[in-house]
């Protein structure tokens, strides 16, 4: 896994969506065209989600604010 994410990164490419940096607590990053569904488990607690497929600045990043086995996303929002 580490060895093709270096290659895509050398090159450039990406698939579609992705969940990255898998740690003892579950994924701490990810991205894709949808956030994940409520009660969707493996993500950690304060994982980051990156909405590729937002319409604009305030619907691009999201928090896990619930548990491993039981995600929350919620949108961070950007004080303007």
């Amino acid at each position: 896994m580490l060895h093709n994410l270096y290659d895509a990164l050398n090159r450039g490419e990406m698939p579609a969506s992705l969940d990255l940096f898998n740690t003892p607590a579950g994924y701490i990053l990810a991205y894709g065209a949808t956030v994940p569904a409520d009660a969707t488990a493996g993500y950690a607690p304060g994982c980051l989600f990156i909405h590729i497929d937002g319409t604009g600045y305030n619907t691009v990043l999201y928090c896990n604010v619930g548990s491993v086995t039981d995600c929350d996303f919620n949108v961070v929002t950007v004080a303007s």
